[in-house]
């Protein structure tokens, strides 16, 4: 057992520091150059394939901070321009936004579609069962995705505490429920609300 000081500070771990300790993960420090204020600094090599340390842009202390390189597009940006991962180093995404963006476009409808029913347990032609038996239309409003959902396709809506299916919805349905937090109770209050004061 040893005190947290003797562990290097890691944002994407539960505890908040790394598992090892400083002396088992120690390596002797390295030269590097800052790839945005291009100052040099040493610090121990925090590891990775031989082919991402070879290509990867080191950042000093204070410049990681504020910024990140995206080892897509191969830049450094501000760290607003990635999206939020607490699960990884830093709480941050390895690609930028923009370069997530992208990667989602190129795909196909077919591997879209395919990427929405793995994640939520059900096959395609489940998915596609659904979708008939609604008609095309959201389960809640019943009109079909336009311009109102930016061009986008139905929602798979779910139980966030069975994590079970229970119809497809337009984006501002889906989205309504959950800062309704799936009471049926704030909903029903919020429709009388809206009774009250209607003209």
């Amino acid at each position: 057992m040893l005190p947290l000081t003797a562990f290097y500070k890691c944002e994407g771990k539960a505890a908040g520091v790394q598992y090892r300790c400083i002396a088992c993960c120690a390596r002797p420090p390295k030269s590097y150059e800052c790839g945005l204020c291009q100052g040099g600094f040493r610090r121990t090599d925090r590891g990775g394939t031989t082919e991402v340390r070879a290509r990867k842009v080191h950042l000093c202390d204070t410049c990681e901070v504020t910024h990140k390189w995206c080892a897509r597009c191969d830049v450094v940006k501000p760290r607003e321009e990635f999206g939020i991962a607490r699960t990884k180093p830093g709480g941050r995404m390895a690609h930028c936004k923009s370069c997530q963006r992208g990667k989602y476009a190129a795909r196909t409808d077919q591997e879209k579609l395919a990427l929405v029913v793995r994640k939520h347990g059900m096959t395609e032609v489940e998915w596609r069962r659904m979708y008939e038996t609604q008609g095309g239309r959201c389960a809640i409003c019943g009109e079909l995705p336009g311009a109102s959902s930016r061009g986008r396709k139905l929602h798979v809506d779910h139980c966030h505490q069975s994590n079970a299916v229970r119809a497809l919805l337009c984006g501002p349905c889906n989205v309504t429920l959950g800062h309704m937090k799936d009471d049926p109770t704030r909903l029903r209050a919020a429709a009388d609300y809206l009774e009250r004061f209607a003209s």
